[in-house]
């Protein structure tokens, strides 16, 4: 499947080629995604969950393995100039899944933040997802960490989640300095 847009849903319509437009192509089939353009960036919860800006991302599976890597440069964020990440997924079997991966933030004063992470899936649980996440960060002479655990059950007609997060006050991932609890429920 091959798919090219151009959006210009600009606020200023006379001019052309702003901030504000899109320009994106996107390939994929069942083991391989490439998207080169315009989108939403992100490597993990805590490290850079959501990045918007103009880049390229591969995505490639075979059997239980799968690698994934982006280059962007943020269009709405003027401190990280861009950033290059890599991750490896092992589909250890139906119930557990392992990543582990790695996001390079380049600032615009010549600084780079380095961010290893890990993340671990599970339904060992009958009818429920506990994924659990490690991030370091490293920028200067400062490092931080942060961790989160989450959880979300299904059951017939009820859906429930609960995230714990936590990121040092060092941490230079996406969240610094906070402690968040988020929670949900659905029937259905």
């Amino acid at each position: 499947l091959l798919e090219m847009k151009i959006i210009s849903k600009n606020p200023i319509e006379q001019y052309y080629y702003t901030k504000y437009d899109e320009y994106y192509a996107t390939y994929s089939n069942k083991d391989i995604y490439i998207h080169i353009g315009d989108k939403v960036y992100s490597s993990s919860y805590l490290t850079e969950y959501a990045r918007y800006g103009k880049g390229v991302e591969v995505q490639y599976k075979i059997g239980k393995f799968g690698l994934s890597g982006f280059y962007n440069k943020p269009r709405f964020f003027k401190n990280i100039e861009d950033e290059f990440n890599i991750k490896s997924n092992y589909a250890i079997n139906k119930s557990n899944t392992l990543s582990i991966g790695y996001l390079q933030k380049r600032q615009t004063k010549n600084s780079s933040t380095h961010l290893p992470y890990v993340i671990y899936t599970t339904n060992i649980i009958k009818h429920t997802a506990i994924e659990f996440e490690y991030a370091y960060s490293k920028h200067g002479k400062l490092d931080g960490s942060a961790y989160r655990i989450d959880l979300n059950t299904k059951l017939k007609k009820f859906n429930g989640r609960i995230n714990y997060s936590y990121s040092s006050p060092n941490f230079r991932g996406y969240f610094a300095n906070t402690t968040n609890i988020n929670s949900a429920l659905n029937y259905t």
